[in-house]
């Protein structure tokens, strides 16, 4: 049953998916993700030990936090984006209060450990 994708791209979909491409695409991704995820353990080793603690992910592009200390999450939202630091509490997932959760997937590898750096500084305040 097709939804009125029409015949060329279906057929352009489906040479993507059939050679070796598709593969090298998703190995490629598979490598950017796990230098990400490095870089923002190795920054949270470094500036965070004090203030956060972590789980390293099994295979996810995020890493939950707990925070070592309670803050008002609208506070640490609040400072965190006037920083120029986006996280999601975790509250907004269903977690307890004291958590949160940073993205490593779309984020340039080169700006990880700013931003953690950042997060970091912003708890320090709190």
């Amino acid at each position: 049953m097709d939804f009125g994708i029409n015949v060329i791209t279906q057929q352009l979909v489906y040479s993507y998916f059939s050679s070796n491409l598709w593969q090298i695409q998703i190995d490629r991704l598979r490598l950017a993700l796990a230098r990400r995820q490095q870089k923002m353990i190795r920054a949270l080793e470094k500036y965070g030990n004090d203030q956060i603690e972590w789980t390293v992910p099994d295979g996810s592009y995020h890493v939950w936090c707990r925070l070592k200390t309670p803050v008002r999450e609208a506070d640490l939202l609040e400072k965190g984006i006037n920083e120029g630091v986006l996280f999601v509490p975790g509250s907004v997932y269903g977690a307890d209060k004291g958590y949160i959760r940073l993205t490593h997937a779309w984020e340039d590898e080169s700006k990880i450990e700013e931003g953690v750096f950042r997060l970091c500084n912003v708890l320090k305040t709190l």
